[in-house]
């Protein structure tokens, strides 16, 4: 039974991450400062309460965030890699491949088609 004041804890870690994914600085520690508990405590509650660890939610959110960039702009690979929170434009391209299955202009090329 969940009490409130995990909600709201659950709550609170998510909202810092939704809010701050875009920092390449991000991490279980920065996320430890903000909500003063420990990082070690803090992975365990993250995974027990998401069922993913921190760093699978942020690649999700991560890619999530490119594939609406790559959708609704015109930028560039390592200007979208850059505003998702990702400053190796090379290592974006290879872990959006990882996680979609496709390279960033894959995707972009993919939204564009009228096949819809």
């Amino acid at each position: 039974e969940e009490s409130s004041g995990n909600i709201s804890v659950n709550r609170k870690m998510l909202d810092y991450i939704l809010k701050n994914y875009s920092n390449p600085m991000i991490s279980l520690t920065t996320l430890g400062d903000y909500m003063n508990l420990s990082p070690v405590y803090l992975c365990s509650l993250f995974k027990q309460k998401n069922g993913k660890s921190f760093s699978e939610f942020l690649a999700e959110i991560r890619i999530e965030k490119a594939c609406e960039l790559l959708k609704n702009s015109s930028m560039k690979n390592y200007e979208i890699s850059n505003a998702v929170g990702i400053p190796n434009a090379q290592y974006f391209c290879s872990r959006f491949k990882r996680e979609t299955g496709m390279t960033p202009q894959e995707y972009r090329d993919s939204e564009k088609s009228p096949q819809n």
